[in-house]
């Protein structure tokens, strides 16, 4: 189930909460698509396409989800893990 859903976290260098995003899917064995915001303009247009000014923004599948420490529940829940 959370194998087939697409994860892209939205990062930039020095970031805390990006770093613990990255730290928590690599553990879980999930498959992410990092996009620095810094070095990839495209990265920071789609960002704010999104409506989120805030870091690690991590999307999955089709749900944003705004600060990842903030919405841990919710991801872990979108996902199926405990």
């Amino acid at each position: 189930m959370a194998q087939d859903l697409k994860i892209t976290i939205y990062t930039q260098p020095g970031c805390g909460d990006c770093r613990r995003a990255k730290m928590f899917f690599e553990h879980c064995r999930l498959a992410y698509t990092e996009k620095n915001i810094q070095a990839d303009p495209q990265a920071l247009a789609e960002l704010e396409k999104l409506g989120s000014q805030t870091l690690a923004t991590v999307v999955i599948g089709d749900e944003v989800f705004p600060g990842f420490m903030n919405n841990l529940y919710k991801i872990k829940d979108k996902l199926g893990l405990e």
